[in-house]
């Protein structure tokens, strides 16, 4: 019992290898540097492994994606609407710092998913869902007489400004203290229709 349970550790342990491994190769080279062969090489196991934990390149793509979305919102749970939006921010811009790639490797994923139907579902629902965890985090830390429309309003207003804010630092990394302050004036902007926050 406890060698099954040993083994299921370390089978996750190697499938988020993998997973980091992918968001790794596409934030280094792009689509084109994404294939099985990479991801063995990259994990140094082989493609049979890679394919015993997944299905196929492309779920590996979509998990890779859903995972990174889930360790963005992990532990982020400011208490004011302000420091909740000024945080997701400033997420962003820390990736860009501690770890560009990952960050441009979510650049391609969205690129991607431009093209392909089942990476763009996937998206749309991871999308969704995160929309869903604004909407709630905004709803629970502004006032009650915000209104359901405005909360609605500035939760895709944030996330309008926040892939922006992706690609920019994707492109202009070198100006991270500038967007860093830039977003700060955006929160106070996003917030500034609310009646109190």
């Amino acid at each position: 019992m406890a060698i099954k349970g040993q083994r299921t550790a370390a089978g996750e342990e190697t499938r988020k290898e993998i997973l980091n491994a992918a968001l790794t190769l596409l934030g280094r080279g792009g689509p084109d540097a994404f294939s099985a062969s990479a991801l063995a090489r990259e994990v140094n196991v082989s493609k049979a492994t890679i394919f015993h934990h997944f299905a196929s390149v492309d779920e590996i793509l979509l998990a890779a994606c859903d995972w990174r979305q889930s360790l963005e919102l992990e532990g982020h749970q400011p208490t004011s609407a302000r420091a909740y939006l000024d945080g997701l921010g400033q997420q962003l811009v820390r990736a860009a710092q501690g770890d560009p790639v990952l960050l441009k490797a979510q650049a391609v994923f969205v690129t991607r998913a431009i093209f392909d139907r089942e990476i763009n579902a996937r998206l749309s629902e991871g999308v969704a869902d995160m929309h869903r965890l604004v909407v709630e985090a905004l709803r629970a830390r502004l006032p009650s007489n915000v209104s359901d429309a405005e909360i609605e309003s500035i939760a895709r207003l944030a996330e309008m400004a926040l892939d922006g804010l992706m690609i920019n630092l994707v492109m202009r990394a070198d100006e991270r203290a500038q967007f860093q302050h830039a977003w700060a004036l955006m929160v106070d902007l996003l917030l500034a229709g609310a009646k109190s926050s």
